[in-house]
């Protein structure tokens, strides 16, 4: 069924579409141009944005196949790469601190050295 959903989605063309929200913004002319489990990536003329299925009325969800838990499920492992990609950058950091501070003993210590 999976399959089947996905060899659908792949081939049928993607057509401009009107899309209101339930807080009354609208997209005109809108492509979309990718489905991700808690909403639609669409591009119009003022650009690309990503409308999350929380903002579309019930018939654009039902149409999408939205599914609330595996909206969470995919929030959440998003979250979960952005809190190991921050942690990754902060060890990084850390590092690299360490190194200059390293370095500029050393050179200090080669500094006191000559001066003897």
């Amino acid at each position: 069924m999976k399959i089947l959903t996905i060899l659908l989605i792949c081939i049928t063309p993607v057509l401009a579409d009107d899309f209101k929200t339930v807080n009354g913004k609208e997209y005109k002319n809108a492509t979309i141009t990718r489905v991700e489990p808690d909403g639609i990536i669409v591009k119009s003329k003022v650009g690309i944005s990503k409308v999350y299925f929380s903002e579309l009325p019930k018939e654009i969800q039902e149409r999408f196949h939205y599914d609330p838990a595996k909206a969470a499920q995919f929030n959440a492992a998003a979250q979960n790469a952005i809190l190991q990609a921050n942690i990754k950058t902060q060890q990084e950091a850390d590092a690299q601190k360490q190194a200059i501070a390293a370095n500029a003993q050393q050179e200090q210590a080669r500094r006191e050295a000559q001066a003897e």
